[in-house]
Order: structure tokens, then sequence, then C-alpha cells
């Protein structure tokens, strides 16, 4: 996925669809960003590709984590 003037939020709905449990923003970013993130949509990749979990955190220094609330 390649992205040029998003806003945080816009990647935000990808995680959601990705991540099958609710998702909040907590980043405080505002803005738009250019980024582009790779990743295999299999929930264990058997290729070189990484899971959206993984991508998220090397690719773009954001980490998902699980909560009770």
């Amino acid at each position: 996925m390649t992205a040029v003037g998003t806003p945080i939020w816009s990647l935000l709905q990808l995680v959601i669809s990705k991540a099958s449990a609710p998702v909040s923003d907590e980043t405080g970013l505002t803005g738009t960003y250019d980024f582009q993130l790779q990743w295999s949509n299999d929930v264990a990749p058997a290729d070189d590709r990484l899971s959206i979990y993984t991508a998220l955190q090397e690719q773009l220094g954001l980490k998902l984590e699980r909560r009770r609330v």
C-alpha cells in the first residue's frame, strides 16, 4: 500500500479491517502523511512478507497493543 497525503485515520481504517478487533487511535498524530506499507494478508505468512502487525511496527514505527477496556 502506498499512500500520499493520507490522514492517520485512513491507515486506522485499514488496520481495523485486518485486525478483526476494535482498534483505537492513540497516536496523537494529526496532519497528513506519505508512507508505503507492505505486508502479507495471511495470518502466518509463509513467504518473506510480514504480517500487518509486524509491518506496522517495523516499517512505520506504530505498535498495536492488545488491552482490556
